[in-house]
């Protein structure tokens, strides 16, 4: 059952706009460079949701894995869409849910019947491969594009086997 609020929160008051969590490029004028307190409209997966609304009108957004800032030490990803107020049209906010690319692909391959030569993947907005077979941990590094894996006949178990 519930265990009640932990503490994964309490570092959000220490959060600092640096050059490598990208919240001063994101929000100049609300995050300068070296502002402590964390504001989620300075963060990579606000703003690029944002611009992608303001932009194309495209309301889903998954973000490629990233560290947490609450604890710098979780890669995950946010997915999120936009709040919209309904007689402007104007963005006034992003909902964000925020997943484990590792938790989900074990999901995946726990619950989910393929047929003999399939297997579960999960991809990012680029197309470039998150997590998949072999695959014993998620980072944000390069993995091979899953065109390469499915069309080229790529064995993802092993990095130089092809399939004839």
């Amino acid at each position: 059952g519930y265990q009640g609020c932990g503490q994964e929160v309490d570092n959000y008051a220490h959060f600092k706009s640096k050059l490598d969590n990208g919240a001063a490029e994101a929000r100049p004028l609300l995050c300068p460079l070296g502002k402590y307190g964390y504001d989620c409209r300075c963060r990579g997966w606000y703003d690029t949701a944002k611009r992608k609304w303001d932009n194309s009108r495209i309301p889903l957004y998954v973000s490629a894995p990233y560290l947490f800032a609450a604890t710098s030490a979780f890669l995950g990803q946010t997915t999120t869409l936009p709040l919209v107020d309904p007689k402007t049209n104007n963005h006034i906010g992003q909902t964000a849910v925020d997943i484990s690319p590792s938790l989900m692909f074990n999901a995946l391959t726990s619950n989910t019947v393929l047929f003999d030569d399939g297997f579960a993947f999960v991809i990012n907005e680029d197309g470039g491969t998150v997590t998949g077979p072999g695959s014993e941990t998620v980072t944000n590094d390069a993995k091979p594009p899953i065109d390469e894996l499915i069309f080229l006949g790529r064995d993802c178990t092993d990095k130089n086997v092809y399939i004839d």
